[in-house]
């Protein structure tokens, strides 16, 4: 009977343990820093050999800052710039009593506020028209930067692969 609560109390500090150093490696977010929900990449393969595959990303943020962002960019590599689009997702009805849909309505950057949800689909190419700023190249690769109040400040990011898309 001893040997039973002494394994069952020697588990209950284990498991403690474990979750106390699982608290202490992660660090907190910085405050008005935005909270990513979703991260993903997926690669669109087509069948002619000569076609480069395309790369689709898609994240999902809350913004957590009282002031709206001046605007989004996003850094995979050290030499892409990628402008983005926005949007807030959007529950719309459908023909039932329980059924709904959920659309992406864009939006622009003055119209996001504290607590809102907002996707962010970078596009394919960089964006010539922005130049990317000299205090940004020093930043880290694989970021979402944005700009708030003439200050630009970065999440990194590591989005989940999902499974390439083959084409005939």
């Amino acid at each position: 009977m001893r040997s039973i609560y002494l394994f069952s109390l020697g588990l209950v500090v284990a498991a403690s343990l474990s979750a106390s150093a699982q608290a202490k490696k992660s660090k907190p977010a910085p405050s008005g820093a935005p909270h990513v929900t979703e991260a993903t990449v997926q690669r669109t393969i087509y069948g002619r050999r000569e076609t480069s595959p395309r790369i689709d990303y898609r994240f999902v943020i809350v913004w957590k800052s009282k002031a709206s962002p001046e605007v989004f960019f996003w850094r995979p590599d050290a030499n892409t710039w990628s402008d983005v689009t926005i949007a807030k997702p959007e529950r719309r009805p459908g023909l039932g009593s329980n059924d709904f849909m959920i659309v992406e309505r864009h939006t622009k950057y003055a119209e996001i506020h504290n607590g809102d949800q907002i996707i962010i689909t970078p596009h394919n190419h960089s964006d010539e028209d922005h130049e990317m700023p000299a205090s940004v190249k020093k930043m880290p690769v694989s970021s979402l930067y944005y700009k708030v109040g003439n200050k630009w400040m970065s999440v990194p990011i590591k989005p989940v692969k999902r499974p390439d898309i083959a084409l005939p």
